[in-house]
């Protein structure tokens, strides 16, 4: 489902068995880890950028005991930041309150939501899955709660 994926930072069940199939397949000596170049390798093959100071970053914020390998569960964040959903909560809510035009708003109305569509961002079917999924409040959508739900 949409809300299962979300947790999963937006990466399909398919997208996650391609993760663990690049990390075995890039982990060349078996280890259960991926050393600095067997991770480059495997991001210079996904198109990725792969300078020495790029991985450099990548290290330092995927490394979580700094010992320049990366372990199994590293790789899944890192390829969830790089080819998942990466709106946060925040990003989620202030994208609603831009649809209500109110900064303020705790909730959204159907028809907002509509015009949304009319205007481009969200298709029809969207529309449908969010007032399906959207706590109601009187006439209203409580998108907070939602977004807490899914988040």
């Amino acid at each position: 489902t949409e809300v299962a994926n979300a947790k999963k930072g937006g990466l399909t069940e398919e997208q996650m068995a391609e993760v663990h199939k690049n990390f075995a397949y890039f982990d060349a000596d078996n280890s259960g880890l991926l050393e600095k170049r067997e991770l480059r390798a495997c991001l210079q093959s996904l198109g990725e950028e792969a300078t020495p100071a790029e991985m450099g970053k990548i290290m330092a914020e995927f490394d979580g005991d700094s010992d320049g390998k990366m372990t199994r569960p590293e790789f899944e964040k890192l390829m969830i930041k790089l080819q998942g959903d990466s709106n946060t909560s925040d990003e989620i809510l202030l994208g609603f309150k831009h649809i209500a035009a109110d900064p303020e708003a705790e909730t959204v109305s159907a028809r907002a939501l509509e015009v949304v569509v009319n205007g481009v961002t969200f298709q029809d079917h969207h529309v449908s899955y969010l007032t399906a999924n959207i706590p109601k409040a009187d006439s209203t959508y409580n998108f907070p709660q939602w977004t807490t739900d899914v988040f």
